[in-house]
């Protein structure tokens, strides 16, 4: 009896190998192509190294584009996923008659579903990450271009200053003093005429952004649609500028040993700025601030201390080695 179930169990073991045998086997040409990218991209890196001799300092964004790189990284897993396990399953159907019946495919379309529905979501909450990494990374980037014009006048210039959890946006240093620059890109609202919003106003403590409320009232018998324009306030931001000054204003401090007061300033590219009062933070769009650092301060800092801070932060600015 034994001898006789031997043979039907191997064919049964055999039925279920053999899709996945035929599967591996066609995909082992890119399996194989991968290998030799990986092997050849090792080899590059052994056999010859960079001529640069120093490390050059961190572009405006740099911390934002390597977070698409990563974010695009992922987008191509789980959009291979979501493309390879349907295929690897279609095959397994194709090429074994066991899996070809009532049952089989409608836990086989079950199981792609869940897939296609779990790795879309992890899809689009990437990319919408990628979207605001995106919109926030040509923010700073056409700050950073503004910023850069300072260098004509005498100013020395930080972008993207790393330190543990967090990094400071901007660094501008001269006679008038230190500026951290932080930069918020926010995309303009579109009401349904087609009017773009484009102001935001700023009391000295919070941000006001617009936003519209459409609300029905009844005048008589006839109905009217009138929109309303309230505010949205937002205080995040200011305190998140003024806590990056505090900090930058410590570090500068520690590693110099001469205090540095750090002034705290807002750059909102694109946006109309109206500001009814002042506080900490200096809120601007990037087509105000070459003409906000005074041409003649009060109080300039001294040339060797400026040195020395231009020191520290250049050092800390380099781009890694890797």
């Amino acid at each position: 009896m034994t001898g006789a179930m031997e043979p039907i169990l191997k064919s049964i073991l055999w039925g279920i190998v053999k899709p996945f045998a035929l599967t591996a086997l066609m995909m082992l040409p890119a399996f194989f192509l991968a290998w030799r990218f990986v092997k050849a991209k090792k080899r590059y890196k052994s056999e010859s190294e960079e001529p640069f001799t120093g490390l050059p300092h961190r572009p405006a964004g740099e911390s934002l584009r390597v977070k698409i790189q990563d974010l695009d990284d992922k987008l191509t897993e789980e959009l291979l996923l979501m493309i390879i396990y349907p295929i690897v399953l279609a095959l397994l159907v194709a090429t074994n008659p066991i899996y070809q019946t009532w049952p089989s495919l409608t836990v086989f379309v079950l199981v792609s579903l869940v897939v296609a529905v779990w790795s879309g979501r992890r899809a689009m909450k990437s990319l919408r990450q990628r979207w605001n990494c995106s919109l926030g990374f040509e923010g700073e980037r056409v700050v950073g271009e503004e910023l850069n014009q300072l260098m004509l006048s005498g100013y020395r210039v930080f972008h993207d200053l790393p330190f543990e959890s967090f990094n400071i946006d901007h660094v501008v240093v001269g006679p008038p003093g230190v500026y951290a620059i932080e930069t918020k890109a926010r995309r303009k609202p579109v009401r349904d005429r087609g009017k773009k919003e484009y102001h935001v106003r700023f009391d000295g403590a919070a941000l006001y952004w617009p936003k519209h409320l459409a609300q029905k009232h009844s005048d008589g018998p006839s109905k009217q649609r009138s929109e309303k324009q309230i505010e949205w306030r937002e205080t995040k931001e200011i305190a998140q500028t003024a806590l990056n000054a505090r900090t930058l204003g410590e570090w500068l401090t520690s590693a110099t040993g001469d205090k540095v007061g750090v002034n705290a300033v807002l750059v909102i590219p694109g946006w109309y700025v109206d500001r009814t009062g002042k506080g900490l933070v200096n809120v601007l769009n990037e087509k105000e601030v070459q003409h906000s650092f005074p041409a003649r301060p009060a109080n300039p800092l001294p040339p060797d201390q400026i040195q020395r801070i231009v020191h520290q932060l250049s050092e800390r600015c380099r781009l890694p080695k890797e």
